[in-house]
């Protein structure tokens, strides 16, 4: 019988050193996971409070903002995305240049023409423009509230050139994968001031031939280490790769607008089909309807300037930053 009491007796106990081991590990695992939703909670608090709290003054060159531009008469898409591509300060003033992607501008805009008897639909062409940025209906047609809007000049692509910023931030300000119109608002040598040119992209296959076609399409020249633009290529684009494979650099893309008169072939295995151009990428049909357009939102802000807060998003391509009215949320 004593035998069987001691038996019964450490039963007893192992039961209850796996029920206080048990209870201590829950009582353990509880706590731990109240403070990782502590932690949560507060880690989601702070990254709230961060976005509520973000104003245009906080924003750097490569982050995408897009606008709420949902009133009648605009003729900019809401939900369009555009990239910081260039901020200028003076004191404690910032001016910031948004360039959006292909889809911001409406390809058809309700307006009342110099030759219209009423207000009609039209396609968006540049002889539109002129006729939109010189009526004083301009600042409703093109809204975002507190911006100016226009097209992309020569000056504004100087300047984003010029930029010492990480290549991965110099690609994504100037890779849509599209032709657009720029409006040359400067003089340089071969171009005609004040008149449109299609700034057009051409893409590259990886390859040591590009020494030979580069400079007939990009206004410039890569050896394989430095590219190299010429004398009045002062506002395109040459981007450049490396092959991990080989361990050599290449040109991927380019973007330029050629003053001059020239001939692609297509055996050059970039353009589709032959082209000439006798007047290089001047845009002398100011009626076509067959170009694409990029936009810039240009706004001059005081860092301590209490209505350009941001409405949400992450500030990355996937989930821009949303402005509405800039007041705080």
């Amino acid at each position: 019988m004593k035998k069987n009491g001691f038996i019964a007796t450490s039963i007893l106990y192992s039961f209850f050193l796996v029920f206080v081991t048990l209870f201590v590990a829950l009582i353990s695992a509880y706590l731990h996971n109240r403070i990782l939703l502590s932690n949560m909670n507060e880690a989601a608090w702070d990254t709230l409070v961060g976005i509520n709290n973000t104003k245009i003054s906080d924003l750097s060159v490569g982050d995408y903002i897009s606008f709420d531009t949902d009133k009648a008469g605009s003729v900019i898409n809401t939900g369009a995305k555009w990239i910081t591509a260039y901020i200028t300060t003076n004191g404690d003033n910032k001016t910031y240049y948004f360039i959006s992607d292909t889809s911001a501008q409406k390809q058809e805009v309700i307006f009342r023409a110099s030759y219209d008897t009423i207000e009609k639909v039209h396609v968006f062409t540049p002889i539109l423009y002129r006729e939109l940025v010189a009526t004083p209906s301009y600042t409703n047609s093109f809204y975002i509230p507190g911006f100016k809007v226009y097209l992309p000049t020569v000056s504004l692509l100087e300047n984003i050139r010029k930029q010492n910023i990480h290549p991965d931030v110099m690609d994504a300000i100037f890779d849509i994968n599209s032709s657009y119109i720029v409006n040359m608002d400067k003089a340089i040598s071969g171009y005609q001031q004040n008149q449109f040119y299609e700034y057009r992209m051409y893409n590259f296959s990886l390859g040591s031939q590009q020494n030979n076609v580069v400079p007939s399409y990009c206004g410039g020249s890569f050896n394989g280490s430095k590219v190299t633009y010429n004398s009045n290529n002062t506002f395109g684009y040459i981007n450049v790769v490396k092959d991990s494979v080989k361990n050599e650099k290449y040109v991927d893309y380019c973007s330029y607008a050629s003053p001059i008169a020239y001939s692609h072939n297509a055996n050059d295995l970039v353009v589709s089909t032959t082209e000439n151009k006798p007047s290089g990428d001047l845009v002398e049909n100011l009626y076509s309807a067959s170009y694409s357009y990029r936009l810039v939102a240009e706004i001059t802000v005081n860092t301590s300037q209490n209505n350009t807060y941001i409405a949400g998003g992450k500030g990355n391509y996937m989930d821009p930053y949303l402005f509405t009215n800039g007041v705080k949320q």
